[in-house]
């Protein structure tokens, strides 16, 4: 597989890291990805909703009237089935955190609202011809006037930090934002979301660096430099659909 242009999407990544082979004989499933991003759209409009309903809370509410408010407004996002009981249990979670601040600051939920809730850019399409690469970063939120890249991560996180592959998807959405935005990115985040954590990334050099190289080895496997060889995993192996044709198999 040729392939005539050089822009290369920052999801190749992941796929890279999974296996090259897989990566040299299909780029992506479209209907596990038009999937995930409807997943991903429901949480971004989720996190969204929270600064929407936060004027609606006063701090005389108890903790199961603010969960109720979010709740409604998961309802209302009509949420893919996949997704929506993981909402209604950030509602939760986010009913108690909101009661707690304002116990804390004595505020109502207007008061509270840039604190709560940061500015943000869903699914924003990003590009630099300089790196030939480009993506859809998930979220972008912009806290005291830096942006951080977050990854929307549905699969479970490792037991301590990010995968990998995870960082240098942030790395990546990282130094596309630089490019865009003429502001420096020291720190992404990846939110689990099955679990419901959102775990730092720090965007170092030595990260930077091991970007680039995998950036240039993944555009060798689409210009059709070489065939890559597969990193054998028993786990990713029995799910993989490249098992009939992988040349480590035969």
């Amino acid at each position: 597989m040729v392939v005539l242009f050089m822009n290369m999407r920052v999801s190749l990544i992941s796929e890279y890291l999974f296996c090259p082979f897989k990566l040299y004989i299909e780029e992506v499933d479209e209907r596990s990805i038009q999937k995930i991003k409807l997943i991903r759209g429901a949480y971004n409009d989720f996190k969204d909703l929270i600064g929407d309903v936060l004027p609606l809370i006063h701090k005389g509410m108890g903790v199961n009237e603010i969960r109720d408010i979010l709740k409604r407004g998961v309802e209302r996002l009509a949420p893919p089935s996949e997704i929506e009981k993981i909402l209604e249990m950030e509602a939760e979670v986010e009913s108690i955190k909101i009661k707690r601040f304002m116990d804390v600051t004595g505020k109502d939920g207007y008061e509270i609202r840039r604190f709560i809730a940061n500015p943000s850019l869903s699914n924003y399409r990003i590009y630099d011809d300089s790196l030939e690469l480009y993506g859809n970063v998930h979220r972008i939120e912009i806290i005291k006037g830096k942006y951080h890249p977050i990854k929307i991560k549905t699969g479970l996180p490792p037991y301590k930090g990010v995968w990998d592959s995870d960082a240098l998807e942030v790395a990546a959405y990282a130094l596309l934002i630089e490019k865009e935005f003429k502001s420096e990115v020291l720190l992404g985040f990846v939110d689990y979301i099955l679990v419901g954590e959102r775990r730092p990334v720090t965007i170092d050099q030595a990260l930077r660096e091991d970007l680039l190289t995998i950036i240039g080895e993944i555009k060798g496997i689409l210009m059709g430099e070489h065939a890559p060889s597969a990193n054998l995993n028993p786990r990713k192996c029995e799910k993989c659909n490249c098992n009939d044709i992988c040349p480590e198999k035969l």
